[in-house]
């Protein structure tokens, strides 16, 4: 099997004072 492409890796919204709602919507514990 080809060894897939890797792509440039995909930043996602870490769990930050900046960002605190979750892909889902829901407001983290913080």
């Amino acid at each position: 099997m080809r060894r897939i492409r890797v792509s440039k890796p995909t930043k996602k919204p870490a769990p930050t004072q900046l960002d605190l709602r979750t892909p889902s919507g829901r407001k983290l514990p913080f």
